[in-house]
């Protein structure tokens, strides 16, 4: 059986050229890359799929993501694996949401540039390079987001 993880290649990864990289370790990790796209975000994307950050943190976040994401490229990304822990697996090998406190060997600990600290000074949201989905739940959820149904049949 093939479990799945929604991961995000975020505008920060792309224009650094990292993504050949980050994929790189997600493959090396274990993880088979079941999907991939490349989209320009929209406001409205980026509402559906941070509405739970919205509702948390507010307008000031909203206008944030806004400003990161609108009018950029991302990568979606379903990976998949024969573990049932693919969620926990793949959030420990991103690293903590805070590139700063990230461990080396994770993505953001080895790749990350920011912090939480300079990007609250900067009152921006903090470039982190990927978005790692929390639970089976949001997988399914975050996909429907970012791909077209047809290309999610049979998966879920």
């Amino acid at each position: 059986m093939t479990y799945y993880e929604f991961v995000m290649l975020k505008p920060d990864a792309v224009r650094r050229g990292l993504v050949e990289e980050i994929a790189r370790r997600l493959r090396a990790g274990g993880f088979t890359i079941e999907r991939m796209a490349c989209k320009q975000a929209t406001a409205e994307l980026i509402r559906a799929h941070y509405a739970d950050n919205i509702v948390k943190y507010g307008p000031n976040f909203e206008r944030q993501a806004a400003v990161c994401f609108d009018g950029q490229l991302v990568l979606p990304i379903l990976l998949g694996s024969e573990s049932p822990d693919i969620v926990a697996q793949v959030r420990a090998l991103v690293g903590a949401t805070n590139p700063a406190n990230a461990a080396a060997g994770t993505i953001r600990g080895d790749l990350g540039i920011d912090s939480f600290e300079k990007s609250n000074a900067e009152d921006r949201m903090c470039e982190n390079l990927i978005h790692a989905s929390d639970s089976d739940a949001a997988v399914r959820a975050e996909a429907a987001i970012w791909f077209e149904p047809k290309t999610l049949e049979g998966l879920f």
